[in-house]
């Protein structure tokens, strides 16, 4: 994921808006990428930083204990940048962001951080403010550039994998393709979205059907629950290393 920030002076709101800048979805690739190089170009009013989070690290936090959620894992990345722009020397007298949770908590998590800044959090922002739409572009041109030179470290040798959005035939079609049977999908893909779990529960049940091993019905079972117990979230009350119950982000493992 690629969260970013654009930034100008309040009174040059009306020439950012004349880039062109506008929500980054509802814009061609092509026009994204002539928009970026515009606001990189007019270096002398406008200014825009990435930070790009792997899915690796968000899947490592959403599983570990405490659990760190999506979302504040992008709060924590939009208040690391404002602090970046602040210590780069940015004079930032307002913020406008695009909302993840309730706009209204997020607003006063965030005012509370920078008091003596103005913070509007809002749905949608990325169509409403212009540095927001700005930052938006920038961010997509960055994920779009990652992926087209993404090597696997795995070895995957798919290319096309569609939008990224689970609702998307080819990326359906791409992650039922890279699931490997021991290690699941590769660092690129998160283990923690939902489309993914369900990918992994009938992983869970093909393994409980198909599986043959000696020892017994529980030695079995075991050797499954070892098998992909990677994938699992332990649960408190199950105990660690109870590999017959796994947490409500994981999947569960039923004895066979």
């Amino acid at each position: 994921m690629v969260y970013g920030i654009c930034f100008c002076p309040v009174t040059r709101h009306e020439d950012l808006k004349s880039t062109g800048v506008e929500d980054s979805k509802t814009l061609k690739e092509e026009d994204r990428e002539k928009i970026f190089d515009i606001i990189h170009n007019n270096n002398d009013f406008i200014g825009w930083s990435l930070e790009i989070i792997s899915p690796v690290y968000i899947s490592s936090n959403m599983y570990k204990r405490p659990k760190v959620s999506l979302n504040e894992i992008s709060h924590n990345s939009a208040i690391g940048l404002i602090k970046r722009a602040i210590s780069a020397g940015v004079q930032v007298s307002e913020v406008y962001v695009d909302t993840v949770g309730p706009p209204e908590k997020y607003e006063a998590k965030l005012q509370e951080i920078f008091p003596t800044i103005k913070v509007t959090v809002a749905k949608k922002a990325d169509a409403l403010y212009p540095c927001v739409s700005g930052a938006s572009i920038c961010a997509k041109v960055a994920r779009d550039k990652a992926l087209v030179e993404w090597e696997f470290p795995e070895g995957t040798e798919a290319r096309n994998w569609g939008s990224g959005y689970p609702g998307d035939p080819v990326t359906k079609n791409f992650l039922q393709n890279s699931l490997d049977p021991v290690f699941g999908f590769p660092g690129l893909e998160l283990n923690v979205h939902r489309a993914n779990l369900n990918l992994l529960n009938k992983l869970f049940n093909h393994a409980r059907e198909t599986l043959t091993c000696g020892g017994g019905e529980g030695h079995c079972a075991t050797q499954v629950a070892h098998r992909l117990i990677y994938f699992c979230v332990q649960t408190r009350v199950s105990g660690v290393g109870d590999p017959k119950r796994c947490g409500r982000r994981g999947v569960r493992v039923d004895p066979l």
